[in-house]
């Protein structure tokens, strides 16, 4: 039935093998960090202070309409 087909000879491998191909190890790049600190834990960062939201908008003039 299959006598005309040109398939390709794939192997197969043994269980638990490695079947990706191998990638080279990361590099960190050369970041200068002495510039930086972390401040302790707890402190005030000086964040922002959230703003109060608006009120809602008036939608009672709005209505659904039934089909």
């Amino acid at each position: 039935a299959f006598t005309d087909v040109d398939a390709p000879d794939y192997s197969v491998a043994e269980t638990g093998a490695d079947m990706s191909e191998a990638k080279p190890e990361p590099v960190a790049p050369p970041l200068d960090l002495s510039r930086l600190s972390l401040a302790p834990a707890g402190s005030d960062m000086g964040q922002a202070v959230q703003t109060v939201s608006k009120a809602p908008p008036d939608t009672s003039h709005l209505r659904v309409i039934p089909e």
